[in-house]
């Protein structure tokens, strides 16, 4: 930092720690800084690279989402290189090496190299892989709150939701993209298609995925929760599927695990979920969150406790306050990407409104 260095390799700070006669090993002392946050070092993908300024690494990801959804580049408009990129959240190796000689300033003291960088945000979680590309869902655009609505009552659910909440905090920012990629990185995920070819619903909040090749799910962003939407035929396919999809979403996120519960009936606020108490299971109920005087039954819902496998997310409930860690720096990026392009799209409706709530808590 001293050099205004944004980035070093390894032997470069081997060379520090000799001049600071440093005892420790320096790649442990690295990895402790990394914890604090204090450098970006991500041994696993870039032993050689450490990340001095943090935002180094964070302005390089959000030079790659203005290059493609405002054309801060040269490239044409209607290109269909950055039309992907743009309107289906696809970018590719060609892509990023186009931008460094398009836009040299984006790469700028950089010692990374494109295939390297897509390596890294495999690993931050920040992109999956997709066939020859990789989505990247931090680039996509949101859907109004009523189109949402209006495509969600056109293709019914098999069986009511299931929705996916942290107890007393909202979602953090990224953590929707974050969860995407995450299954999509898993064999059995894949982003829904029409026609064979073309993708069924990407959106910042809400995308249309199939799981096992035999039910399309669909997951929305309503900032306080996530709601997994199950289109799979009959009861006793959903009461097989659903409560796979439930561990699998369970399993996507890395030590910060969240509770599935259902959507409340009472309709006398926004868009909210029903929660679960100690005598809930047992009397088959379950209580409005905005209002915990108004409890519903498990019937006034629509909802077969077996479909969802009820009891394992009791069990969840009561682990959860034992659950300790901090959220990984994986998490932090994507919260700053995510954040970052709300802000300057200046998203409506659900999306937009709710990012002074986010700041505030």
């Amino acid at each position: 930092k001293e050099n205004n260095t944004d980035q070093l390799n390894l032997y470069q700070c081997d060379q520090v720690a000799k001049r600071l006669h440093m005892k420790q090993d320096t790649k442990a002392a690295l990895m402790f800084f990394s914890d604090l946050n204090v450098i970006f070092y991500y041994p696993e993908v870039l032993p050689d690279v450490i990340f001095v300024n943090p935002m180094s690494l964070i302005n390089i990801v959000t030079c790659i989402i203005k290059y493609i959804v405002y054309g801060t580049g040269c490239l044409q408009i209607n290109d269909p290189v950055l039309d992907k990129a743009r309107y289906e959240g696809m970018i590719s190796l060609k892509l990023l090496e186009w931008m460094r000689l398009d836009v040299p300033q984006v790469y700028k003291s950089s010692i990374i190299k494109e295939d390297k960088l897509l390596e890294l945000l495999l690993h931050l979680r920040i992109v999956c892989k997709s066939g020859d590309h990789y989505f990247m869902p931090s680039l996509l655009t949101g859907m109004d709150s009523n189109d949402i609505e209006n495509l969600l009552s056109k293709h019914p659910d098999s069986v009511a939701p299931c929705a996916v909440y942290y107890e007393n905090r909202w979602l953090e920012c990224g953590t929707f993209g974050f969860l995407i990629t995450s299954l999509l990185s898993s064999k059995e995920w894949k982003l829904a298609l029409e026609d064979g070819s073309k993708l069924s619903c990407v959106h910042s909040n809400i995308i249309k995925m199939c799981y096992d090749s035999c039910s399309i799910v669909t997951f929305v962003d309503y900032v306080s929760h996530i709601e997994i939407h199950v289109k799979a035929g009959c009861t006793s396919a959903c009461q097989d599927i659903c409560p796979k999809i439930m561990w699998s979403v369970f399993n996507a996120f890395n030590k910060a695990k969240p509770l599935f519960t259902f959507i409340c009936p009472c309709q006398k606020f926004q868009r909210h979920v029903a929660k679960f108490n100690s005598d809930s299971l047992k009397r088959k109920f379950v209580s409005c969150s905005r209002d915990p005087c108004n409890a519903f039954s498990l019937s006034e819902l629509g909802v077969e406790p077996l479909v969802w496998n009820i009891k394992p997310l009791r069990v969840l409930e009561l682990n959860y306050n034992e659950i300790v860690g901090r959220i990984q720096e994986s998490d932090l990026l994507a919260d700053i990407l995510y954040s970052c392009k709300m802000i300057k799209h200046d998203l409506k409706d659900t999306v937009c409104n709710t990012t002074d709530v986010r700041d505030k808590n």
